[in-house]
């Protein structure tokens, strides 16, 4: 398991003072992994498509930013490289962004 931290900004505001919004997270190896993951995946009788993980919640805040810990089970992925993706939308303004990092999986032996 591994945890990803993350501050988000300028979100709005109701009229209670409170924020809503939605994140996305996805975590995928990075193209030249790919073809590795999926051979691995193959071999150990997993689907190719569990090198991906993503997960989504809704939460609502008491201030236009939030700084947030998420848990990412990682347990059983391949070595590599991947690209985690958060992607925000802000459920008053309605405006989205998102971010893009590199991360580097090294299961424990």
């Amino acid at each position: 398991m591994s945890e990803a931290y993350y501050e988000i900004y300028n979100l709005a505001l109701d009229a209670g003072g409170q924020s809503r919004y939605r994140l996305d997270y996805i975590l995928e190896p990075l193209p030249e992994n790919q073809n590795l993951a999926s051979r691995i995946g193959t071999l150990l009788g997993v689907d190719k498509r569990k090198a991906t993980i993503s997960s989504s919640f809704e939460s609502t805040g008491n201030g236009r930013m939030e700084k947030l810990y998420h848990r990412i089970e990682i347990l059983g992925h391949p070595d590599g490289d991947y690209n985690l993706t958060l992607r925000i939308s802000d459920r008053i303004s309605g405006q989205n962004t998102s971010r893009q990092v590199r991360v580097k999986i090294k299961q424990k032996v």
